[in-house]
């Protein structure tokens, strides 16, 4: 399955409001724990800091129409398989001052 929906998610255990809307910016690692599909044409992606234990979720968007990948455009997180990969990511912040998801590199292959 590419992603779940929320009320999915729930039903297998998972508790998207565990993890942060906002998360820090900067460059760190972290593994995606699962993905679930947004209200709008998004996909949110929650992801742990193994450092840290710290939880987050960013929003990839459709770039191009067709690909969910963050502005860099290297993966996309709408595809099978992903959970459980090691990511390095790059955030930073948009005009409005939110989280933008800046780019995404797999370090270790999902489990």
């Amino acid at each position: 399955m590419r992603a779940l929906t929320y009320d999915q998610a729930v039903e297998v255990g998972l508790e998207p409001r565990d993890y942060a809307y906002e998360s820090v910016s900067g460059e760190f690692e972290a593994v995606l724990d699962f993905k679930v599909w947004g209200k709008s044409v998004n996909l949110q992606c929650f992801f742990t800091v193994p450092a840290t234990g710290e939880r987050f979720r960013v929003s990839a968007f459709r770039e191009d129409g067709k690909h969910y990948t963050p502005k860099d455009g290297r993966i996309d997180f709408s595809e099978e398989g992903l959970e459980g990969g090691l990511y390095r990511l790059t955030i930073g912040q948009n005009k409005r001052g939110r989280a933008a998801w800046l780019g995404a590199e797999l370090l270790r292959n999902p489990v």
